[in-house]
């Protein structure tokens, strides 16, 4: 993103006063079919980005086994500032790679809420051929959940949460039936509601979780995934919450305080922000505040039966993504990192933003290239005559002595010849071409 003298990001080119040096990326993801992507930030911006048009072309026009880092260099053009990584990877298997920094310019639509956002979610069979597809919903703070046309960001849909007192509650997830054309909303009221779509007037189903006295969920629905194989395919789905807590539903239950099974992640994490099937019996579950991703087995519910080292230290939502029998994950400190579920070893670790936090990884649908977003609030303590960013000075030189970092890494080798190694921008969306997805 473009900034200013004083290296705040401009929210608005028209409006200069509302850039921020605290306004960062929060969450981005790609649509289904991955032509394009949105970010959210903490300035309660909305933005749907084109992806590069350079690298789909590149990718689509060409086999996998006829990737070319070189080639994209040359397409670019030299002294081209939006590329700026390049790295060589492990010896058990080359992983070239180079990000470009998502530039301004690119965003058709951007869409200022005067309220936090919470949540975002693509429809799942976005085509841009057919416009009644082609929207997304949003939840923020004290607002109805919007679905918002990816054409103009105009309004299509409301959707009131509202209390038994006819009171409007918050949003703070949600996620599109992968079969039914419902839209799943989690409260902090310990339900979701449920609405069909095509009637958005009308509430199809208030699921009650738990209630005062009963043994249910309790906790503020945070992240909410189905699962897509196996037995109870798109109907079983677990919820996770900021209680730390890990629940299994099924569409076809009732919901009162009854539900299929319960994890609980005993650690000094600050609650569930991202929840992903791996397969048809295995969850992966982060949180915030926590130095762990966890694998749990539904086939045993006493405790997790993984887990991977991921460091994420402060209250944001960092979400992670799969990828066949792979983890891909950010971390505080700007590094991504990749695992191999199966051997629960780490076999890649990337330095991306060396200043911000990976908050966000997403993987695009098609081709060999990941989404990350990075950014967190900073604080900034006058010495003299020169700003001191005290949050990049405090955990980058706690990252120095993590010594598990560099153990685990030890036979990675670097290379700067194509790219400069490391992100310049603190708070910044990237695409990353990586041949290790092929």
């Amino acid at each position: 993103m473009h900034k200013n003298k004083n290296n705040s990001v401009l929210v608005n080119k028209n409006k200069s006063k509302n850039g921020s040096k605290n306004e960062f990326i929060k969450q981005c993801e790609f649509n289904s079919d991955g032509s394009c992507y949105y970010c959210l930030t903490n300035g309660n911006m909305l933005r749907l980005y084109a992806t590069e048009k350079i690298l789909l072309n590149y990718l689509s026009s060409n086999d996998s086994s006829m990737y070319n880092l070189n080639e994209l260099k040359k397409l670019y053009g030299n002294g081209n500032d939006k590329i700026f990584t390049s790295d060589d990877g492990i010896s058990c298997e080359k992983v070239d790679s180079f990000c470009y920094k998502t530039g301004y310019d690119t965003s058709w639509i951007y869409i200022y809420l005067k309220e936090h956002i919470y949540d975002c979610k693509f429809y799942p069979y976005f085509d841009w051929s057919n416009i009644n597809t082609c929207f997304l919903g949003v939840c923020s703070k004290n607002r109805p959940v919007n679905l918002y046309n990816a054409f103009d960001g105009s309004v299509l849909l409301s959707f009131k949460i509202v209390n038994d007192k006819e009171e409007i509650i918050n949003c703070y997830s949600l996620c599109f039936h992968p079969v039914n054309n419902w839209i799943l909303c989690g409260t902090n009221n310990k339900c979701i509601q449920v609405f069909d779509i095509y009637k958005p007037n009308d509430l199809l189903e208030n699921r009650i979780l738990g209630t005062r006295k009963g043994d249910g969920q309790k906790g503020i629905i945070s992240c909410i995934e189905y699962k897509k194989e196996g037995y109870g395919n798109n109907s079983i789905y677990c919820i996770g919450d900021y209680n730390n807590c890990l629940y299994l539903y099924d569409d076809k239950i009732n919901h009162k305080n009854k539900y299929i099974l319960k994890f609980e992640t005993k650690d000094d994490s600050n609650g569930i922000t991202n929840v992903k099937w791996y397969d048809q019996f295995s969850i992966l579950s982060g949180s915030r505040n926590s130095k762990n991703i966890y694998l749990y087995d539904i086939r045993n519910n006493k405790k997790y039966t993984q887990n991977f080292e991921r460091f994420a230290l402060t209250n944001q939502k960092y979400t992670f993504d799969i990828y066949k029998n792979y983890l891909i994950c950010g971390d505080t400190f700007g590094y991504i990192h990749i695992y191999d579920i199966l051997t629960n070893k780490l076999i890649h670790k990337q330095l991306i933003n060396k200043y911000s936090p990976i908050v966000s990884i997403n993987i695009h649908p098609q081709y060999p290239l990941l989404l990350t977003g990075s950014g967190t609030r900073r604080f900034f303590d006058n010495n003299s005559d020169h700003k001191v960013d005290v949050f990049t000075n405090l955990f980058y030189n706690q990252n120095n002595d993590l010594n598990t970092y560099d153990t685990n890494c030890s036979n990675m080798q670097h290379d700067s010849s194509l790219f400069p190694l490391t992100s310049k921008y603190i708070n910044s969306a990237c695409t990353i071409f990586c041949d290790f997805l092929t």
